[in-house]
């Protein structure tokens, strides 16, 4: 990691090539041509890729969205090429078990900064490679993650296929593709007023995630743990007016979320603000909402933040649309792309 630095530092000074890189370029793609003659050396190439794989599931920890994505495009375009070397069966399938992981994190950041339809054009890709992987779990969570973009941009009716696909292949397992996959279609069945279905889909998921091995409940976006459990069960309350929970779920979730996060903690926030609007007091969820969205530093401030503060405006009755805090909560949103 820290040669790839010192490139792309060297091929971000100058829109040419000195001699110097060239030569670090050669070395570079000589190292990577010896490495893959031995089957020793493919081993030890495919198991770095398996760990840069495993600590994109750390999330963003910090960073910027487009700076992961940046990175995740990189290193998905280097993985590829691994594909057209004479591997045998089982390293060609730790390969496109990583294609598939890598993508689905492009996908899931594409969804986060507003670029739904992006997002599911790598979701495909992700879920043609777990499929070729042979790897059913990480199909299973690829489809799953796939569910949350349409939840989040309004289409629940196709969150639910996906997420009833996701479910289907995850099997009976105790997984966090399972977990999620149940989570997903308890917040699809709330957004389209399927009230018991909804509660028994989000007992589903809790169910699982309370036999889930160690590794599943971890915090990584691979995992399904208590604090995202937490998350989704709000909204799944919320989504059936029923606030009291989901007020109590979000304050554990705000508990339990790492310090470092940055867009959790503000989506988080703004369902609060959606819990105190359905409970009558739309001035002070307005006011903040708007405390939140501004706040945040503005690489944060497009896609998933800006549709979560434009479904609160949205859920304003025509009355309260006339509050001062209404109005500052629209005026916030107009300089807040969704994209």
């Amino acid at each position: 990691m820290k040669r790839r630095t010192i490139i792309r530092a060297a091929l971000g000074a100058s829109a040419a090539l000195s001699p110097p890189v060239l030569e670090l370029l050669a070395g570079q793609q000589a190292r990577a041509e010896s490495a893959l003659t031995t089957a020793a050396g493919r081993d030890a190439v495919i198991g770095q890729w398996e760990e840069t794989a495993w600590r994109y599931g750390c999330g963003y920890g910090g960073r910027a969205p487009i700076t992961v994505l940046h990175d995740a495009l990189l290193d998905v375009e280097d993985v590829g090429r691994l594909l057209v070397q004479q591997l045998d069966t089982g390293e060609r399938q730790r390969v496109l078990r990583v294609c598939a992981q890598l993508s689905g994190i492009v996908a899931l950041v594409l969804g986060d900064m507003g670029h739904p339809r992006d997002a599911h054009r790598w979701y495909a890709n992700a879920s043609a490679a777990a499929q070729a992987s042979g790897d059913t779990t990480v199909h299973a969570w690829v489809t799953a993650r796939e569910a949350m973009v349409p939840l989040n941009w309004g289409q629940p009716a196709a969150a639910l296929r996906l997420a009833d696909r996701a479910r289907t292949l995850a099997g009976d397992g105790n997984s966090a593709a399972h977990a999620l996959a149940a989570a997903a279609q308890a917040r699809a069945h709330a957004a389209l007023g399927h009230h018991a279905e909804a509660r028994q889909a989000i007992t589903d998921a809790e169910r699982v995630r309370d036999r889930l091995r160690e590794t599943d409940a971890s915090g990584t976006w691979y995992g399904y743990p208590l604090q995202q459990h937490l998350v989704h069960a709000s909204r799944t309350y919320t989504g059936i007016s029923d606030t009291g929970p989901a007020a109590d779920m979000q304050a554990e979730a705000l508990r339990l979320i790492s310090p470092t996060s940055v867009m959790s903690p503000a989506l988080i926030h703004l369902d609060e603000a959606l819990c105190t609007a359905a409970g009558g007091d739309h001035d002070s969820a307005c006011t903040q909402a708007v405390h939140i969205i501004t706040a945040l530093p503005p690489a944060y401030r497009t896609g998933l933040i800006a549709r979560r503060g434009q479904e609160l405006a949205s859920t304003l009755p025509r009355g309260a649309r006339q509050l001062p805090a209404a109005r500052e909560l629209r005026e916030a949103l107009a300089a807040t792309p969704l994209a």
